[in-house]
């Protein structure tokens, strides 16, 4: 009985164990795998020479708004343009290997080899062409798979932001295959009363055309918002899927709303068109904690955000100053007033405040702390001190030493070159051929050389100081343009 119980295991396990061996055949590996954009420097020469800086701006805004499009759907058309662009080259790359093969088999018997070792030599090339005839035939009656969804990505001229200039019209085609892109965009800004223009055209190389074409116009100061509200229209065209559209509520009803940082409304954004993807949803309300979410948008599909946000916890400090001082002054918390001491007022937990006071009699006095639950007491006392600015005075000093080292400098310059003329204008001469009248002539010579090198002395000197002083009186009105902070 165990024979047979053994004999039935191992009829049962050995098709199994060869089957296990048998070669299975490897999946197809999709080709065209990313969808490239090249964006080409937008044309600004109806725009004034000062502002034709635009083109940049605007081309690397809407650069980044269309960053977080990652994917694109083939349709039929573009799908079956790739497929038949894949085929043909492979089935021309299979051709020139078969055609080499048999080349090398016709040149073989010119190599004067031996004849077993020319025998054993055809043999070898006849397999690799009959393995070669086998590739070709198959590569003719499969066709490549083309990845349905590519990736799609920019070139890297348009990441970096050095955008090549446009091709002329009907040169289209040959700049996106020398820019080994998909698709190109191009773009025309000029300024339309007052207001900016922005006019794209989409290439696509499968279509050999313009497929999509839009215009903007926004103010100058509206540019971040402008760039996105284009950009969700373009990724449409781009990704080829129906928009998506999202809805943000918030409580409390007078939270501001952002959307990619980008302004969407306050406590309701209502329904938005976007384009599908992941989108970054912020709100913040004063009282409350910022409050964010990374939400992913489908095509077609309308996605509803209701963000609650908290409300931020708060610690009360009472701010006064000693009594030997009158109470009065002004005290800011920041940059903005809030009164005169004693009062009190309220941090946020696990936040800094800082405050100021100035009081009438010329005192300051400031403070930062940290609104922590665990630190013992919330009484911040102030003691202002007069202020004392002796900057002002080492400011006033160096001025007037400035002042006076620059009028003494001004003053010797002109006496020295007076002088020094004088002194080279005459040279001793002999007087016929009395020597006396030349010995008083050399003697004179000598007397104004002594006066102008003296002259010369003493100016340099007056330069010398007056270098300083500018020095000296720079570096104090330096330091004296920082403010101090008691």
């Amino acid at each position: 009985m165990a024979f047979l119980c053994s004999l039935v295991f191992l009829t049962l396990s050995v098709p199994a164990v060869f089957g296990r061996g048998k070669a299975q055949e490897e999946p197809k590996e999709s080709l065209n795998k990313e969808w490239t954009l090249c964006v080409s420097a937008f044309d600004t020469s109806d725009m004034p020479l000062g502002r034709q800086f635009m083109g940049d701006v605007l081309a690397k805004n809407l650069v980044y708004a269309l960053g977080r499009v990652d994917r694109r759907e083939r349709s039929a058309p573009e799908y079956a343009y790739y497929e038949e662009a894949a085929w043909s080259k492979t089935k021309t790359e299979a051709a020139k290997n078969l055609m080499a093969k048999r080349n090398e088999r016709d040149l073989l018997i010119f190599k004067g080899e031996p004849d077993w070792k020319y025998r054993k030599q055809l043999a070898v090339i006849d397999e690799e062409i009959k393995k070669l005839e086998e590739k070709m035939q198959k590569t003719e009656n499969e066709s490549p798979l083309i990845a349905a969804e590519p990736a799609l990505r920019f070139t890297e001229a348009s990441r970096s932001g050095s955008f090549p200039l446009p091709p002329q019209e009907g040169g289209e085609y040959t700049f996106c295959v020398n820019q080994n892109a998909d698709a190109l965009l191009m773009g025309k800004v000029f300024e339309y009363h007052g207001r900016i223009n922005l006019t794209l055209n989409l290439y696509t190389l499968y279509t050999r055309s313009f497929s999509y074409e839009d215009t903007i116009i926004f103010s100058p100061e509206n540019i971040s918002s402008a760039m996105t509200e284009l950009a969700n229209r373009l990724a449409g065209e781009m990704s080829e899927t129906q928009p998506a559209m999202i809805a943000v509520k918030t409580d409390p009803n007078d939270a501001v709303i952002m959307l990619q940082n980008s302004f969407a409304g306050v406590g309701d954004t209502g329904v938005l068109e976007y384009s599908p993807g992941k989108v970054t949803v912020e709100a913040f309300a004063e009282d409350h904690s910022l409050t964010s979410a990374v939400v992913e948008l489908n095509p077609g599909e309308l996605t509803e955000v209701g963000i609650t946000l908290p409300v931020t916890s708060q610690e009360r400090f009472d701010i006064s100053i000693p009594r030997n001082i009158p109470e009065g002054g002004a005290l800011y918390q920041g940059a903005l007033y809030i009164g005169a001491p004693p009062l009190s007022i309220l941090v946020p937990q696990n936040q800094y405040a800082y405050i100021h006071i100035e009081t009438p009699e010329g005192r300051s006095a400031s403070a930062a702390f940290n609104a922590d639950p665990r630190r013992a007491g919330n009484l911040i006392t102030l003691k202002p001190s007069r202020i004392h600015l002796p900057e002002e005075k080492r400011v006033e000093r160096s001025r007037r030493a400035f002042y006076g080292a620059w009028g003494r400098f001004w003053i010797a310059l002109p006496l020295t070159v007076l002088l020094y003329g004088m002194s080279t204008a005459y040279a001793p001469t002999k007087y016929g051929q009395d020597p006396g009248l030349y010995l008083q002539s050399s003697n004179a010579l000598l007397h104004n050389s002594y006066i102008s090198l003296g002259a010369i002395a003493i100016t340099t000197g007056f330069a010398a100081e007056w270098l300083y002083r500018t020095f000296r009186y720079i570096s104090t009105a330096s330091e004296d343009a920082v403010p101090m902070v008691k």
